[in-house]
């Protein structure tokens, strides 16, 4: 008989808690028509420890094993071929046989080995048992061409096969060639077309995420089919059906929605087995929706209200179609979960959190959702009583009037915040949802006494109606009339007229305590209570305000009175005026339009002191000083003043006083300072008494001679001359009749300015040529009548303010 096995050696390896066929007591054991898929990796145990287990006598160790067990079915020859995966010249199998009948603990020695090398050998890299040969064992290394004799066996012999992969580098197939035969494998008795694959729907919490329980021995009976001593095990994986380890129990928790199984059937006997697979699949629940929060009102306020759950059922089946489903509602999870006590539809409750089922009419398989039932209690409605005045500008005795509705929330809500309040005539228009349009300015339609509908609705749109009584009383009595109330406008300089009332002071003084009065600034709001004023600074301008006057909640009337707003003076006036200490004191006039002025010289830290009243005012001294205007009015019977004040300042000031001129000359840089005393603010110039004026008090880079300075006072009280002289030389000059630098003389002297000074003229050699006095024409280049040649000339200068100075300069001709 012919049997093929395909073995896989692979790196990665079983765990040392699995069986591995790497062992001799885990052999596989060789059947009829065996077909293999295994991890192996190592030698395992070491199968020849005992003493009665010799290792193979072809000499090799085990690298990458494999153990085989042969049970003979029927007698015969054993003969195989092990044939490499791989097409590699350099792969490497050796072999070696033991038996018959031996046990893993006692092998005895190898019947049959070889360990020969093919690359060293020069021979194919296949191996095994042959009836053409005649050795029984051979290698290793090059001796031996990698096949020994076949072996004759009989029925009920046992023989174990150890496969070594010297050079590990893949699987290899077993070709069993000889004539003996193996015991049948068990098979899958499921009949041709018939399907086991399992399917459950999910029911294991989290219910979306494709892991459910399985009963996978429901599969046994059909795979054993008629079939006797025969069993079946379930894996989770190829490699552990294989070798027999790992089994799964039920129930079997599934991994995933789609899971392969792997069920092993194994001869009790002979311990042959097969493998087939089938698969798990989870069915999901319906996809549906936690429906939103279940509210209703408690309209009776027992605390319980009847829900009609299937009202969320659209909302829960999420577009699913409402006939493939079955919706029933449970108390608990556990309920939703077992489908056991569903509550009624139209379900009473005082508000809870349910759980709502769908079950897939079809499949079974359901999904639940939670439900919360809110009741809501309802907003507070109080029946109220909102009184008001017949205040009318028609008729203050018809018992119509303006109400503002509102003013009653409090009463109706109990004070209870956020709650709107709409408002109807009849019963008809609130069952017409026709609510009063303005409830702060309605004016009743039933004379001194109507009742009316308020319906109050809470966040949760809860609502309940209470009545509102509108009662009309009648005013009782009047005050004397009080006003007008003036005030001067506080800002003259903005566009607006607008005055400051203490409407508290007017209150105290105009009316008794025991009455209660408030102000408005028009008759519908007096008439509804809407936005009064008070306090001690009112701001408005010319206006008239009402007064509601009631005494312990009973109407007295309505009053009014003016407040009227006078024009302050709005005043233009300098902030500076000059006083010049040395022209007489000046004279100002106050801005025309108005009535009274007053001029105060104005005291730090103290009163200002009154000095002068009248438009005309001849300021006395410089200083601090304020005017006061004041505008009369003598309308209504009364005499008022608006008044406003500016402060200005009188600035002493005064004409120069030039206390010295510094001079520095006869220098590259001619330069001036004027030194002044005074009380002035000055400015300085040149030369010429319009200017240009500096703020500085040096001049420089000056030529010699003569110069005027003036001093001119900012604020007007005059200017200060002076004349100073800036000595100098001209450098050359020309005595050639033109008429242009015909004489040479010293600058900056004449009969006036240092008139003693004397200025010697010397030629190169030091001959005196010429003496000269300030004043005159000077030298004209000629000595006792005859001109001097053109040179260079020197000069000694002997000023009357004791400066001795020379110098040089040329003579051109």
């Amino acid at each position: 008989m012919k049997y093929y096995i395909l073995i896989f050696f692979l790196a990665i390896g079983f765990s040392l808690q699995a069986q591995a066929p790497n062992d001799c007591v885990n052999a596989i054991i060789v059947c009829s028509d065996t077909n293999l898929e295994l991890n192996s990796n190592g030698i395992g145990i070491d199968d020849f420890a005992s003493p009665g287990s010799n290792p193979p006598d072809c000499s090799f160790t085990e690298s990458q094993s494999l153990w085989l067990k042969v049970i003979i079915e029927t007698s015969g020859t054993l003969a195989f071929v092990i044939t490499p995966e791989s097409n590699s010249p350099n792969e490497d199998y050796d072999f070696a046989v033991y038996g018959p009948n031996v046990s893993c603990d006692n092998l005895g020695s190898s019947i049959r080995c070889s360990s020969t090398n093919p690359p060293a050998a020069g021979v194919p890299t296949l191996t095994g048992m042959r009836d053409s040969e005649t050795d029984t064992s051979e290698g290793p290394g090059p001796a031996g061409n990698g096949f020994v004799q076949s072996l004759n066996v009989n029925a009920g012999e046992e023989y174990y096969i150890l496969v070594d992969n010297f050079s590990q580098n893949g699987g290899f197939t077993i070709d069993f060639t000889g004539t003996a035969g193996f015991p049948d494998v068990p098979f899958n008795n499921v009949a041709a077309g018939t399907s086991i694959d399992l399917e459950e729907c999910d029911t294991v919490a989290p219910l979306d995420d494709g892991m459910t329980n399985f009963d996978l021995e429901q599969n046994t009976p059909l795979i054993i089919g008629t079939q006797t001593g025969v069993s079946v095990t379930y894996h989770d994986n190829m490699n552990d059906a294989s070798a027999g380890v790992n089994a799964l129990t039920s129930p079997y928790l599934s991994t995933s929605t789609t899971q392969r199984i792997y069920a092993r059937i194994t001869n009790d006997n002979s311990e042959c087995f097969d493998i087939t697979d089938f698969e798990l699949r989870t069915i999901p629940g319906p996809i549906i929706a936690t429906p939103s929060d279940f509210e209703l009102c408690d309209l009776n306020r027992d605390g319980t209200e009847q829900f009609d759950l299937t009202t969320t059922n659209t909302e829960t089946l999420n577009g699913l179609t409402p006939s493939d489903f079955a919706i029933t509602y449970h108390a608990s999870q556990a309920d939703a979960d077992t489908n056991s006590s569903a509550l009624p539809s139209n379900y009473d409750s005082v508000g809870e959190t349910i759980f709502v089922r769908v079950e897939d009419i079809s499949a079974g398989c359901f999904s639940t959702v939670p439900l919360n039932l809110i009741l809501n209690p309802l907003p507070p409605a109080n029946a109220s009583v909102l009184l008001q005045c017949d205040v009318d500008s028609g008729d203050s005795t018809d018992g119509i009037t303006m109400f503002n509705l509102e003013q009653a929330y409090d009463d109706i809500t109990s004070a209870t915040p956020g709650l709107n309040l709409e408002f109807f005539e009849t019963n008809a228009d609130l069952a017409a949802d026709n609510p009063i349009a303005n409830p702060i300015g309605y004016q009743n339609t039933t004379a001194f006494n109507q009742f009316i509908l308020v319906r109050v609705t809470d966040t949760n749109s809860c609502q309940d109606v209470a009545q509102l009584e509108l009662i009309v009383q009648p005013t009782t009595a009047s005050l004397p009339s009080i006003g007008p109330f003036f005030a001067c406008d506080i800002d003259p300089e903005d566009a607006i007229l607008q005055g400051s009332f203490d409407l508290d002071a007017i209150k105290n003084n105009n009316y008794p305590p025991t009455l209660d009065i408030a102000f408005y600034t028009n008759l519908n709001d007096a008439s509804l209570e809407l936005n009064p004023v008070s306090g001690t600074d009112f701001i408005t301008e010319s206006t008239t305000l009402f007064v509601r006057i009631e005494n312990a909640n009973q109407c007295q009337g309505v009053e009014q009175f003016q407040l009227r707003v006078d024009p302050t003076p709005s005043i233009t006036f300098p902030e500076q005026i000059n006083f010049c200490l040395n022209q007489p004191a000046p004279s100002v006039f106050g801005p025309f339009g108005f009535d009274i002025y007053r001029w105060f010289r104005r005291n730090p830290g103290g009163a200002d002191t009154l000095v002068f009243e009248g438009t005309n005012f001849s300021i006395p001294a410089p200083g601090e000083y304020r005017l006061e205007a004041i505008s009369v009015f003598n309308d209504f019977g009364v005499t008022r003043m608006c008044s406003n004040s500016v402060n200005f300042t009188a600035a002493a000031s005064n004409i120069a006083t030039i206390r010295d001129i510094e001079i520095r000359d006869l220098s590259s840089n001619n330069t001036i300072t004027v030194l002044v005393d005074g009380e002035g603010d000055y400015e300085y110039a040149l030369n010429d008494i319009t200017g240009p004026y500096q703020d500085s008090n040096v001049f420089e880079n000056l030529p010699p001679g003569f110069a005027t300075v003036y001093v001119r006072d900012r604020n007007g009280c005059g200017i200060s001359e002076r004349e100073v002289s800036i000595i100098g030389f001209p450098k050359f000059f020309t005595p050639n009749g033109d008429g242009v630098n015909e004489s040479w003389q010293l600058l900056g002297v004449d009969q006036q300015f240092q008139p003693n000074s004397i200025i010697f003229i010397f030629d190169r050699f030091g001959k005196l040529v010429k003496q000269l006095r300030p004043g005159g024409e000077g030298w004209n280049g000629t000595f006792n009548g005859r001109p001097l040649p053109s040179s260079d000339y020197w000069f000694r200068a002997v000023l009357e303010d004791g400066r001795d100075f020379t110098g040089h300069f040329a003579l051109k001709r």
